[in-house]
């Protein structure tokens, strides 16, 4: 009865209506909006009038927005349409949703949302291959594999690497260069600062467990074998 419900409300007209009330001033209010959106896009028409209307715009637009508290909510919930975009729909995924992400993926600022967007971005990679090649997403996925910060993500990317390696359609857009930062983090050195050099030692030695770790994983796979030797 309520899948019924809302599919009675994929017309235009809501999208429009919805992508007017993203310009509105209050933050609630669009986070409503996205929250609506979300729901209702729920057949490929409804993913054809957002894109007509332009909403991934208004998206990337809240996404991008400060990395303050007060506009977590929203943020968040721009992510999670992201994301509902890319699992139900994936052909019709803008390119500007995953230059949007790897951009804040890459960034150095501190920021409550790149867990969540690496997660989001690595779905994509499977999915929307091209895109994630096209924007930059590999490399700063491979990065993603040696912080520290994200450990617990470490072995789900180097996972999807795998994956991607095996299949002839996929593996053409991973350049070896991508993975770059899974060797070069052997030669880097700690700070000579003493205020520093334990922290940074820590970081280092964090780091490389982990590119040791992926490595050692890859290469006892055929296709992660091949693929780096080549």
């Amino acid at each position: 009865m309520k899948s019924s419900l809302i599919a009675g409300l994929v017309n235009e007209t809501t999208f429009l209506k919805l992508c007017i009330i993203l310009l509105d001033k209050d933050r609630n209010i669009r986070e409503t909006a996205i929250k609506a959106l979300r729901y209702t896009a729920i057949t490929p028409e409804a993913f054809f009038y957002m894109s007509k209307n332009h909403v991934p715009l208004f998206i990337v637009r809240s996404i991008d927005r400060e990395a303050k508290a007060n506009f977590l909510n929203e943020r968040f919930q721009a992510l999670k349409l992201i994301s509902h975009w890319i699992e139900a729909n994936s052909s019709s995924v803008p390119k500007i949703f995953f230059q949007c992400l790897t951009e804040i993926a890459a960034s150095t600022a501190d920021d409550q949302l790149k867990k969540p967007i690496l997660e989001v971005l690595r779905k994509g990679s499977v999915t929307c291959t091209e895109l994630c090649a096209w924007s930059g997403g590999f490399k700063v996925l491979a990065e993603g594999i040696t912080n520290p910060s994200y450990a617990d993500l470490s072995e789900s990317l180097v996972s999807t690497f795998l994956y991607l390696f095996d299949g002839p359609k996929t593996r053409c857009y991973i350049r070896f260069s991508d993975l770059g930062s899974l060797f070069a983090i052997f030669t880097e050195t700690g700070s000579s600062e003493e205020n520093t050099k334990k922290e940074v030692l820590e970081k280092l030695n964090a780091q490389l467990a982990l590119a040791k770790h992926a490595i050692i994983t890859m290469v006892r796979t055929w296709t992660g074998l091949i693929f780096l030797g080549s």
